[in-house]
């Protein structure tokens, strides 16, 4: 790619995505708590090893970089900022948040056996059922259904707008 990365995108890179995983292990602590007395050893032991390794792959490559751009691109939308971005970069953000959502199981699209990349291509934060078709969430086992709501939680959070059940409409347009 072609972008020159600052320590300014690098450093506030670093902070949200630590806050955003701080905040998912928060919601699922509180998960477990209610959980606590209807899961088994080993599935607290699997949902806390979920928790402890949360978008990990966000901060390694061959994601880290795109994704230091799709955190400051969202930074720069929240503050005003012009952030005009190539195609090759749009790519490249693309290509990486296809890579972290069919690789993790809390995203409904690593359940899916579809083989598009599931996310709109031009505005990432407008869904719109025409342009990707729905993904249905009825395969996702328990743990992932439970790490998936402790991401809305956070992102709820993160946004400071809205319910998760508000943020999950807004991304659904449902």
């Amino acid at each position: 790619m072609d972008f020159n990365i600052t320590e300014e995108m690098t450093d506030w890179f670093i902070k949200r995505t630590k806050n955003h995983i701080d905040l998912v292990r928060f919601y699922g602590e509180k998960i477990l708590y209610l959980m606590e007395d209807n899961w088994d050893e080993q599935l607290i032991s699997e949902f806390k090893k979920r928790l402890a390794n949360h978008d990990q792959d966000k901060l390694i490559e061959p994601n880290r970089t795109p994704y230091i751009l799709i955190t400051w691109n969202y930074y720069c939308k929240d503050h005003n900022i012009d952030f005009p971005l190539s195609q090759e970069v749009k790519d490249a953000m693309n290509v990486a948040t296809g890579s972290h959502v069919r690789n993790n199981p809390h995203h409904p699209e690593y359940w899916s056996d579809r083989e598009d990349n599931l996310i709109p291509k031009e505005d990432r934060d407008k869904f719109d059922p025409t342009s990707v078709p729905t993904i249905d969430v009825n395969s996702m086992n328990t743990l992932a259904l439970f790490e998936m709501i402790a991401d809305w939680c956070a992102m709820s959070k993160e946004k400071g707008t809205n319910t998760p059940i508000e943020w999950v409409h807004i991304v659904t347009g449902n």
